[in-house]
């Protein structure tokens, strides 16, 4: 999950999405290029800019689902690797899922780790993505 906590005070925007894409709450949303809407995010995605706000199985192409753009907020962020170490602080990471980073994985570099948060057996981070494009 990638909780926002500040700075996404009326951001919210309705995307169209691909047939079939079935998001969570708080999972990551991508552009699907071959089709023109938008889907439920995976590890190896190169960009991520949308958070799901809502759980939904569209039915058709272009149902709209409510999301949230990650430009200039920070999230908490669920991980797969535990204990989270002090040694990931700093270091950007990739996705495990739509709701999970690898801590231990820098292909994409997706997401930058600011810190830990709450115990490191809780598996949760603080931090933002980051923007690909043009790299």
């Amino acid at each position: 999950m990638f909780k926002p906590l500040q700075y996404d005070e009326g951001k919210a925007v309705e995307l169209p999405f691909d047939t079939g894409e079935t998001t969570t709450k708080f999972c990551v949303v991508v552009a699907n290029t071959a089709t023109g809407y938008y889907a439920t995010g995976a590890a190896g995605a190169a960009d991520v800019r949308y958070i799901a706000l809502e759980a939904v199985t569209t039915a058709a192409n272009g149902e709209m689902v409510l999301c949230l753009p990650t430009d200039g907020i920070r999230f908490l962020a669920d991980c797969t690797d535990a204990p989270v170490r002090a040694d990931d602080v700093g270091t950007f990471v990739d996705l495990t899922n739509s709701v999970t980073l690898a801590l231990g994985s820098s292909t994409d570099d997706i997401f930058f780790v600011e810190n830990i948060y709450g115990p490191t057996t809780d598996k949760t981070v603080m931090g933002y993505f980051v923007s690909q494009i043009g790299a």
